[in-house]
């Protein structure tokens, strides 16, 4: 177990000591077409810009100008139409008709009284 602490010891001495040398890389200078570009290399573009190059601009909404009251139609109301449910010859066993639809006797309770 000592030599294992003192291996860790001599590699964190060895790592601290190559991070304190000096380092040999220097800067380059500056490319000479990036100083003389009059727009940077670099542009921001947003999201939206992105999405309607690759999936094309919006349709233009037309909104029609409203009819005069005058030049309008009258409006034709469509007559109501009433569907009627049929009563079915059964319902099936614990099951009733209560004028709309077949119930489950067991969960609803049926009206006796007079009708």
């Amino acid at each position: 177990m000592r030599y294992v602490r003192e291996l860790s010891a001599g590699f964190v001495v060895i790592g601290l000591g190559l991070a304190a040398a000096p380092n040999q890389a220097s800067a380059s200078p500056v490319p000479s077409f990036a100083v003389n570009t009059p727009a940077p290399l670099v542009q921001k573009v947003d999201y939206w810009r992105r999405y309607y190059r690759q999936h094309g601009y919006p349709p233009v909404v037309v909104v029609p100008a409203p009819i005069p009251e005058a030049d309008a139609l009258p409006a034709l109301t469509p007559p109501v139409v009433m569907v009627i449910p049929v009563r079915p010859a059964s319902c099936g066993e614990y099951h009733y008709w209560d004028g709309e639809r077949c119930l489950d006797a067991r969960y609803n309770k049926p009206y006796l009284g007079p009708r």
